[in-house]
């Protein structure tokens, strides 16, 4: 029996003579991969054995590159089917077992006579997972639990709440890992998120709960706090509650979302003080809460505009707009002119009629504009009268030219610009060069 002993020994101390047990982590079902050191050679020697499957406590032989061209598997290993060799002669375990892929694996390489092992020691771990209940009342007490079952090295876990570590008792039994945590319940751990983090040598998994607290509604307030607004703020109920409350707001509100509702100050309140009422209300098993407030705001009269002393040109154009307008197809009564004027000879002179056309978007404002620029050309004043000669009268036979005379421009001058107006002044002129002609005929006859 002593003899057994020591080859036992032997055995293991000659497999881990050079080299210490490395210790590797995978989650259960996901895989892991275990590198080899293999100097340069051609063509090397590399085998892959383990302790995990061995019943008789020599190693499982894994794999052989002697006579293994195509890197198959030993057929005859129990769990050959999940692993792999790659060109870097690692090994790869994939869907790893809780129960059966936790132990030691090595590997050997030999050159040029020498050997050079790697030992790994491999931890299996399950994903971790949180437990108790979350559907509570308030005043209610809960246990959270968390749990990870584990093959090899023992993880460590903490649970924590908003990023910080809460307090938390160990209750771990053997391959299992168990961390609790215990507390009473309120509104304020409604929706709290509470997580376990686990971990196992470099690799770190979580899982995590949320609570769901039923509480009466309770908070129930204005905002913003002010008491004078102006036209286009916005004041807003809310109030909380598990389930959310419902909202009440008189003045009848603009737009809600889940426990609040916002109401639009209109400019017909300005000036007035406003009575504002608010009611929130809901029910957690057979007790129905109700909450009510009453605000009462000062809208903020508009602001008054100072006014200016507008320009001649503004009060002008204001009068404009106000204006009736008149067709596009007459003038204005008071662009209307005399159709005939007696001449000094006793002719007749026609003064033509000009017929302004009017858009029918001008104003008599306008027109009256555009008659002066006609009347009155670049260059005249129309406030100063204009001299125009007038026909010579005859005396006893004679004629002596009277004196010019002071005259209306608006009643005898023409348009300059237009050239109906010229044609009347030449046929005019016309007309009274032949009256003296007729008159010298007949003083010498």
């Amino acid at each position: 029996m002593m003899s057994l002993s020591v080859i036992l020994v032997a055995a293991l101390w000659t497999l881990f003579a050079d080299g210490s047990e490395i210790s590797i982590y995978g989650i259960a079902g996901k895989s892991v991969r275990l590198l080899c050191d293999v100097p340069v050679s051609d063509p090397p020697v590399v085998e892959w054995s383990d302790f995990v499957y061995s019943s008789d406590r020599n190693p499982s032989i894994i794999f052989r590159t002697e006579n293994n061209p195509h890197f198959e598997m030993v057929s005859t290993h129990q769990n050959h089917r999940n692993y792999m060799v790659d060109g870097d002669f690692a090994l790869t375990i994939n869907l790893l077992n809780l129960e059966d892929d936790a132990g030691s694996y090595s590997c050997r390489s030999i050159v040029d006579g020498n050997v050079h092992t790697r030992h790994y020691y491999l931890t299996v771990g399950d994903s971790p997972k949180c437990s108790g209940n979350v559907h509570l009342f308030e005043g209610n007490s809960t246990t959270l639990n968390c749990e990870l079952a584990y093959s090899g090295e023992n993880p460590s876990s903490k649970w924590f709440h908003k990023g910080e570590e809460i307090e938390s008792t160990d209750e771990s039994e053997v391959r299992l890992a168990k961390k609790v945590v215990s507390f009473v319940v309120g509104p304020d751990h409604d929706q709290s998120r509470y997580s376990c983090r686990m971990s196992i040598g470099n690799i770190t998994e979580e899982c995590s709960l949320v609570l769901d607290v039923k509480y009466l509604v309770r908070d129930l307030r204005f905002t913003p706090v002010k008491e004078r607004f102006r036209a286009g703020d916005e004041l807003q109920c809310s109030a909380r509650g598990n389930p959310m409350p419902d909202i009440a707001l008189l003045p009848a509100h603009d737009n809600s979302g889940p426990g609040w509702k916002n109401l639009s100050i209109g400019h017909h309140w300005e000036g007035q003080r406003v009575h504002i009422s608010c009611t929130a209300s809901n029910t957690v098993g057979s007790v129905t809460e109700t909450q009510s407030s009453n605000l009462t705001i000062q809208v903020s009269a508009p602001r008054k505009m100072h006014p200016t002393t507008a320009s001649p040109v503004a009060e002008k154009g204001r009068t404009v707009q106000h204006r009736v307008r008149h067709s596009s197809t007459s003038p204005p009564p008071h662009m209307k002119r005399d159709k005939d004027h007696t001449t000094p000879g006793g002719h007749h002179k026609r003064t033509h009629n000009h017929q302004h056309h009017h858009s029918t978007t001008t104003t008599p404002i306008l027109n009256e504009a555009q008659h002066d620029m006609n009347e009155f050309p670049a260059g005249d004043d129309k406030n100063d009268p204009i001299s125009v000669p007038v026909t010579p009268q005859m005396t006893h036979g004679k004629s002596e030219p009277s004196e010019a005379k002071k005259v209306d421009p608006k009643v005898t001058k023409a348009p300059t610009n237009s050239i109906a107006g010229q044609v009347d002044n030449n046929i005019g002129l016309l007309s009274t060069v032949i009256f003296l002609l007729f008159n010298l005929i007949l003083t010498i006859y």
